[in-house]
């Protein structure tokens, strides 16, 4: 018995559930979890590599992040990138909220002590 999600029905789409309908069924359909983002509970999240005229996605992002910056300094937030846009943000929430997002994917960072890494992995299978 295969898995897939609602996209398509590519190979890679595909998960093994069980072996056979019999087995999944005494198993009560129990389904995969869900994987789990390699992303700490929370982290400062970062605001970098945006294009110096895209004061509109900017906005998106201040829409997504809940913050409120006024207007008027978006084209100066723009100018002095990485900067700080959240405190404590929960990063599984904002991965969620994400994929409602694709244009701020690579856009959004959190801090580590290594410095800043993508919320979203540009390698990761969902950023196909």
């Amino acid at each position: 018995m295969f898995w897939a999600d609602l996209g398509g029905l590519g190979e890679v789409d595909l998960a093994v559930v069980a072996p056979g309908f019999e087995v999944w069924l005494r198993s009560g359909f129990a389904l995969p979890p869900d994987p789990q983002p390699d992303l700490p509970p929370t982290a400062d999240v970062y605001v970098d590599k945006l294009p110096v005229d895209a004061v509109q996605l900017l906005a998106r992002a201040r829409k997504l992040l809940g913050v409120d910056w006024r207007f008027g300094d978006l084209k100066g937030l723009l100018a002095v990138q990485p900067f700080l846009a959240a405190r404590s943000a929960r990063l599984c929430a904002l991965r969620r909220d994400l994929e409602h997002a694709p244009e701020l994917r690579p856009y959004l960072f959190y801090a580590t002590d290594h410095g800043l890494e993508a919320v979203w992995p540009t390698d990761s299978p969902e950023s196909r």
